[in-house]
């Protein structure tokens, strides 16, 4: 199972970093010139000193360069703890463009484990989700014949730019068959949405975080 960087992680790998700098420098006192006990004091002072800036810049070393596109088998392959939040554990096949602050991806999902994980995230908050949600536009569409089709330019607008991580194959006119569905909006507007064929499990999402 690949594991994923957490901040826990990069502080003990600051630690071993700083611990290892600080024996290599003790060792090396003698041919500097520099008695082992006073190399020892300032190899602590040191290490105390820049433990925690050097874990802040491991972190954003690591976020910067885990930016941009990625395919996934799994859940499990995905390191980022917050697209872990987000991102349903069942989900495969996953397309991934993530941002400092966001991410996009297209995956494949049995509607009814995008479902269960949504029902989770809202039963963590205390609040009931509704099962079967209303379309907004369902009463705008009501008795048009090119419902389906007005939809499905609607969606293909909305997700302009989640699209380009749909596999070659993806079909873009079953967007009008397309349910959304939206995680619980966070305090400071965090919050991921998804957009699901029933049909075929294909899915995707935009989420946003602080």
């Amino acid at each position: 199972m690949t594991t994923y960087f957490s901040f826990d992680v990069m502080l003990l790998l600051t630690a071993a970093a700083l611990l290892g700098a600080s024996c290599i420098a003790v060792w090396v006192a003698p041919i500097l010139r520099i008695r082992r006990a006073k190399m020892v004091n300032v190899a602590i002072g040191f290490s105390i000193l820049s433990f925690i800036p050097s874990c802040t810049l491991g972190s954003v070393a690591i976020e910067f360069l885990a930016m941009g596109r990625s395919h996934h088998e799994t859940a499990d392959g995905i390191w980022d703890r917050r697209v872990r939040f987000y991102l349903p554990a069942a989900a495969r096949d996953i397309a991934l463009d993530k941002t400092g602050a966001s991410f996009k991806a297209c995956f494949v999902i049995d509607p009814l484990a995008l479902e269960a994980h949504l029902d989770a995230a809202y039963a963590a908050i205390g609040e009931p989700r509704q099962r079967d949600p209303k379309d907004k536009w369902d009463a705008v569409y009501a008795g048009d014949p090119d419902a389906d089709e007005r939809r499905r330019e609607r969606l293909q607008r909305e997700l302009s730019e989640v699209l380009p991580l749909a596999p070659g194959d993806f079909d873009p006119r079953t967007l009008g068959r397309f349910k959304r569905f939206c995680s619980p909006r966070e305090g400071d507007g965090g919050g991921c949405c998804f957009w699901i064929d029933p049909a075929t499990g294909r899915c995707f999402a935009d989420a946003g975080y602080w």
